[in-house]
């Protein structure tokens, strides 16, 4: 679904990444793990198609991560919700809807269903993000951790084939942290998106990846210098992390990051 190979990117000259390769099939969750400056969301951005490689290959589903993006084909959530204030959790979600009707006036979302069709998918996307309760609230009525699943439900609305997540649990407590990951598994089972997740926290990492990529500074750049098979089966929760293969596991994503 997802193969980028020796991918390099810089900003004015100054390298940022090196030679790095990453795959993600349907249904498996990728973890890329490294330390704060470290480029994990310059790879996201290159995987959506936001930012070109300079050198190395992307294909998502076989075209360019520009294509995917513009076929709708890519979810992101980003660090922060970015919901819009003004509008109820239902509307939030219903926005990549609104877009692609009129950036593709022909598609099946444009004909006299349009409204049915969208009602429709907004409510799976809701449901599957458990979010649904709260359709009819707006975001300064809702938790941190309900408006991470309101993103979650925004960027899977459309059934994207590629799902991208930066660090999409900062700044949220516990036991909202506990709940989105359930919330993930179970998003990533029903979907079947291959799905990239950067952050800094390898405990969540290990509970939601299948594999880890560690992204490590060497010099003035940075390249993937170790991927961890991940062998637990689903669903996890935190009480894995009281596994010794976890705490193992852990260990040496923890010796590979220094």
């Amino acid at each position: 679904m997802l193969i980028a190979e020796h991918i390099s990117f810089g900003y004015d000259g100054r390298p940022v990444i090196s030679d790095l390769s990453v795959d993600c099939c349907r249904a498996e969750i990728v973890g890329i793990v490294g330390a704060s400056g470290s480029g994990k969301t310059t790879v996201l951005n290159i995987f959506s198609g936001n930012l070109k490689s300079h050198s190395g290959s992307v294909t998502v589903d076989g075209i360019s991560p520009r294509e995917a993006a513009q076929a709708q084909k890519i979810g992101y959530v980003f660090q922060s919700p970015a919901l819009f204030p003004w509008a109820t959790v239902e509307a939030n979600v219903s926005v990549p809807l609104k877009l692609r009707c009129f950036h593709h006036p022909s598609s099946s979302f444009s004909g006299s269903s349009d409204n049915k069709n969208s009602e429709r998918r907004v409510q799976w996307a809701l449901e599957l993000a458990q979010i649904q309760d709260a359709a009819q609230r707006y975001p300064h009525e809702l938790s941190g951790g309900m408006k991470a699943r309101v993103a979650l439900a925004r960027a899977i609305v459309y059934k994207p084939r590629l799902l991208l997540l930066d660090e999409s649990t900062t700044g949220l407590d516990d036991i909202a942290k506990e709940n989105l990951y359930k919330v993930l598994q179970e998003v990533i089972a029903e979907t079947e998106a291959a799905t990239v997740l950067v952050g800094h926290d390898l405990s969540e990492l290990i509970l939601l990846c299948d594999r880890v990529y560690v992204l490590r500074r060497h010099g003035v750049s940075s390249r993937i210098v170790h991927c961890e098979m991940i062998p637990f089966k689903r669903p996890r929760g935190v009480d894995l992390f009281d596994d010794p293969s976890f705490i193992s596991t852990r260990k040496r994503l923890r010796e590979e990051l220094c």
